[in-house]
Parts: structure tokens; sequence; C-alpha cells
């Protein structure tokens, strides 16, 4: 896992994540990208996600994706991080970078 520094040299880790079936600016379908902060990650979803289907949300910390993006966006997420949760309904995927895929079910 990558480690992230925070303003107050506190360490924080994170795996990024994937929420799916989050609406965009013009109500089409589209997921939630959060991860720590990572600068090739930034350039790398503003170079393979055109500017009219991604957008920064602020007030969430995070980037809204059109949906059409999501396989591309986990490969450019793996090339940054070793793995990317993918939240789904029922159960939540963690895909990692060395193609193995982990699945666990929902408890509530």
């Amino acid at each position: 896992m990558k480690t992230e520094q925070t303003g107050s040299d506190q360490t924080r880790f994170g795996t990024p994540s994937i929420e799916p079936g989050i609406r965009g600016p013009r109500s089409e379908d589209g997921f939630l990208l959060r991860a720590p902060r990572c600068e090739a990650l930034k350039w790398d979803l503003e170079t393979e996600v055109v500017s009219a289907r991604r957008l920064w949300l602020e007030e969430r910390q995070a980037w809204w994706i059109a949906m059409s993006y999501l396989e591309t966006v986990v490969a450019v997420v793996l090339r940054s991080f070793p793995s990317v949760l993918v939240i789904g309904d029922a159960e939540d995927k963690l895909v990692s970078r060395d193609g193995l895929l982990a699945m666990q079910g929902r408890l509530l």
C-alpha cells in the first residue's frame, strides 16, 4: 500500500476506491474515484479521460468519472498503486496489479 503524508506529519495508509452508481453533472451514470494524492495518477487521469467525462469534486475529495471509463480508470490506478477497491452493491472487489481479484461479500 502507498502512504500519504498529511499536513500534520502523520502517515495515512490508503487503497484507492471506486464507488459506482454516482450521477454526474448532466445526470449521466458514473463513479467516484477516491485515492491518496498522487501527481502521477492525476496526470494519467487528465491524459486518459477527456475533460468532459471527469470532474474533481472538492467537497467529496474525489473524482467523478463517466461509467464508460471504468476499465480504463482501473488500469490507470494500478499504474500508481498496487490495488484498487471496487465497491459493489452485493460485494466488493479488490483488484491487484498482479492480476489477482479478491471478492468480499457484504455482511449487513
